[in-house]
This record gives structure tokens, sequence and C-alpha cells, in this order.
């Protein structure tokens, strides 16, 4: 088992206790917990991938959907409002999966519901 996994369990089994007001030492901060964490981490022969920078990545990835010249505007709201919701769906921008909305799989509305800046009322996405 890879050490971030289960330093996932340790995580969530914190929150139940922290959520049930248990009083003792929090599994977390065990000394025992985190030597298995810390060796499990050291020998699961994994590297971490570096992590999405919002600051430095955002605006690159900004620009190169704005950028595509072929697509319309529609299509171009469409791909940059999947990417941020698919990264507020997924809750970590590194954590980007199969489960995250496609581009099929999101309905914007006819243009003239849009609102006066040219921006979708609404947006349907479907996940499959």
């Amino acid at each position: 088992m890879m050490g971030g996994t289960i330093r996932i369990y340790i995580g969530v089994i914190t929150s139940v206790c922290n959520e049930f007001y248990y009083s003792g030492v929090s599994p977390a901060s065990h000394q025992l917990i985190r030597d298995l964490v810390k060796s499990h981490q050291e020998t699961d022969g994994t590297e971490s991938t570096a992590s999405f920078d919002m600051f430095i990545d955002l605006p690159k990835i900004y620009d190169s959907c704005w950028a595509i010249r072929f697509w319309s505007s529609e299509k171009r709201l469409m791909c940059w409002v999947m990417f941020l919701l698919a990264i507020c769906i997924m809750a970590r921008a590194s954590d980007m999966t199969q489960f995250c909305p496609k581009y099929e799989d999101i309905l914007l509305p006819p243009a003239h519901l849009w609102d006066i800046d040219g921006y979708p009322k609404w947006i349907d996405i479907g996940l499959t």
C-alpha cells in the first residue's frame, strides 16, 4: 500500500474522531502511526508527481484554451468551464482522472439566453 493512501485513511479516521468529539490522542499525531506512514512513503516505490501550481499553470492553460483559432467562442468557454469544474469537482488539480466531465458531457444554453457579458446563465454537466 502506498504511503499517500495510508495518509488518506488516517485523515478519514481522524476526521471521524473529531466529528464525535473523541478526546484521546489523535491517530494522526500518534508516533507509531507517523513512523508507519513514513516507512511506507519511503518504500512504496513511487515518485510523487509535481503539483499543479494555480498561479503559474492556470494562466498558461487559459491562454492555450482561448488561443485555439478554429474553436468557436462557445466551445472555448465550454472547455474552460469544463476544466474549472473538473478542478472543483475533483477537489485537487493534481487529481484529474477519468471521472472528470468531458467536453461532450457539458451542455450550454443557446447563445440568446446568455447574460449581457456574454456568459451562459447556467451549464448542464452530465457525469457518467
